[in-house]
């Protein structure tokens, strides 16, 4: 696929930018690249807050049986991942469920999916944020960190560059599915809870497909629940 990268200094989001890209007529390969995002968002309406030097990126990938839903979350959460690693190296770094990226135990990275449709043609369209330097304060308390305490104005274009060079290498393979699941169980790290509505609070283990989770009962035991169950990345425009 063709990439063609647009960069911007302020924008209200990376993902509605695009849209108006591809409605203008810029192709499928289109990635944008801003400074700053005034109203990013992230997963279930969360509002994703940044400071200092990120990369914050948004880019489309098309619906295909080869790329079901299921696969972008883990697809754009493994390849920020890999492009955190290239600054702060892998030890501490681990993705938290479903696409969470952490480096010692504070959240650097994160990843939203939404599906769209563009003149009749269902698309991915996949937002990115990484903090790079400089974690932002957040208004809820939480913990969030950076990848590196002091930055370069390179650094955001060399991040964004990694996460789709190894996008474009996944969606070369023939055994996709199976070599990202490989990939996402390899960089996950556990010992954290999440609630599920049947079994109360579980520890998810590794994942055992699409869609599915092997997680650690309250009283111990192991079993496989679909991951809707703890989770809802994708929603359809």
């Amino acid at each position: 696929m063709q990439r063609v990268w647009i960069e911007l200094d302020e924008v209200t989001s990376t993902m509605d930018v695009i849209r108006d890209y591809v409605r203008d007529g810029y192709p499928l390969g289109t990635v944008v690249l801003a400074s700053v995002q005034t109203g990013g968002r992230g997963r279930r309406g969360a509002v994703w807050a940044n400071a200092g030097t990120a990369c914050l990126m948004s880019f489309l990938l098309p619906v295909s049986p080869e790329l079901p839903l299921e696969a972008v979350p883990l697809l754009a959460g493994v390849a920020a991942f890999d492009a955190a690693a290239t600054v702060s190296g892998e030890v501490g770094l681990a993705i938290k469920f479903p696409n969470d990226v952490l480096l010692h135990g504070e959240k650097v990275a994160g990843v939203l999916v939404e599906q769209w449709d563009v003149f009749g043609s269902a698309v991915y369209v996949v937002g990115v944020g990484i903090n790079v330097a400089e974690p932002p304060a957040l208004a809820d308390g939480g913990a969030a960190g950076a990848l590196v305490p002091d930055a370069s104005a390179a650094l955001p274009r060399q991040v964004a560059g990694h996460v789709i060079a190894t996008v474009d290498s996944y969606l070369e393979r023939r055994t996709l599915t199976a070599d990202l699941l490989d990939a996402w169980n390899a960089r996950h790290a556990g010992g954290y809870w999440r609630t599920h509505p049947t079994f109360g609070n579980v520890s998810v283990v590794r994942l055992a497909g699409l869609g599915h989770v092997v997680v650690t009962l309250p009283d111990g035991s192991s079993r496989s629940v679909s991951a809707s169950g703890l989770m809802m990345d994708g929603i359809v425009r």
